[in-house]
């Protein structure tokens, strides 16, 4: 029935889909006026140029993945009604944000089981045709195509596993009535590492030395604690490395140096990638590569991106995922 509800909603594809999201985003106010659209990826088709039987096929995995978010969000409802009946909701510190962008892991054409992926096995036209109408249901572990995990990231470049936006940047709610002055949109630098610390100072308690007589290390993050006052208290995360299977990006004072490495692929090194630079307050969504007309900016972040590289223990860099590893 969760599946029913999306039955022809995403017919007409994927980049009529980005196009209409976008819009959405900048009307409502999650992104600011004049963000773009970062250019569907070459390796993904247009909608246009599909087959009848693949956009019959593409449009079920994404009405199961719909319905798999409603569900989800009907099962928080019920949490949030409890809290209501309880009367403990307008005092409840609530945060909620997906863990990373959209899943690539179903593969340019889709997949029925994405376990079979780990093992060679793909899923094909024909086969999955076949079982369309479980799609959603107990029988498979089925994952959407490319075309819907760059929609699903709208409107950033790329996805899960890797640090371009569409792979680290996520919608957080935070609701919090009794302490929240002035609800609305927050646009100052906040990392999932920054929660410990915003919820330490919520409750007024430091952070212990040791527990159980193990010496802590320190809490990297940085409380936003007081965003949730002030709409425009300055942003305190100012400087932040990310890392992923060789991928790396360092965001630093409202700038962003990124770079893509191939997952498994060992030759060429990492020293192989090219850096991009990015204004992250004036495009977000990473559309103009700034690398050649802010050489030293970007060797500056470079080098700051591999002593945060030392300093938190991201080295060796391995772009290997973990069934290589073991």
């Amino acid at each position: 029935e969760w599946i029913k509800h999306y039955e022809g909603a995403f017919d007409e594809g994927w980049d009529v889909w980005r196009d209409a999201t976008l819009a959405r985003q900048i009307a409502s106010g999650v992104l600011p006026a004049g963000t773009e659209l970062s250019p569907r990826p070459d390796w993904v088709p247009a909608w246009d140029t599909l087959s009848t039987d693949e956009r019959r096929l593409y449009a079920r995995y994404m009405e199961a993945f719909a319905g798999f978010l409603s569900h989800t969000d009907h099962e928080l409802s019920r949490l949030i009604d409890f809290l209501r009946r309880t009367g403990d909701l307008e005092n409840t510190l609530l945060f909620v944000l997906s863990d990373n962008g959209a899943s690539s892991e179903g593969g340019p054409t889709g997949s029925m089981n994405d376990v079979r992926a780990w093992n060679g096995v793909p899923t094909s036209l024909e086969e999955a045709l076949r079982h369309i109408d479980e799609i959603g249901g107990p029988l498979w572990h089925n994952n959407y195509p490319w075309g819907w995990t760059i929609a699903g990231n709208t409107p950033f470049r790329r996805w899960k596993r890797e640090v371009h936006e569409g792979g680290v940047a996520d919608p957080l709610i935070v609701h919090w009535p009794r302490h929240v002055a002035h609800p609305g949109f927050r646009r100052q630098y906040v990392h999932a590492i920054d929660f410990v610390p915003t919820v330490l100072e919520a409750v007024g308690i430091e952070a212990p030395d040791a527990i159980n007589g193990i010496t802590q290390r320190s809490i990297e993050g940085t409380s936003f604690h007081a965003t949730l006052a002030d709409p425009s208290a300055p942003a305190r995360h100012t400087t932040q490395y990310y890392e992923m299977f060789g991928c790396r990006a360092l965001y630093h004072e409202g700038w962003k140096a990124v770079t893509y490495h191939p997952i498994m692929q060992t030759e060429p090194g990492i020293d192989a990638d090219p850096w991009e630079l990015y204004d992250m307050e004036r495009d977000p969504s990473e559309c103009h590569d700034l690398a050649a007309q802010e050489p030293d900016r970007l060797q500056e972040m470079i080098d700051l991106w591999w002593a945060y590289a030392e300093q938190c223990q991201v080295l060796p860099l391995d772009p290997r995922p973990l069934p290589a590893l073991v």
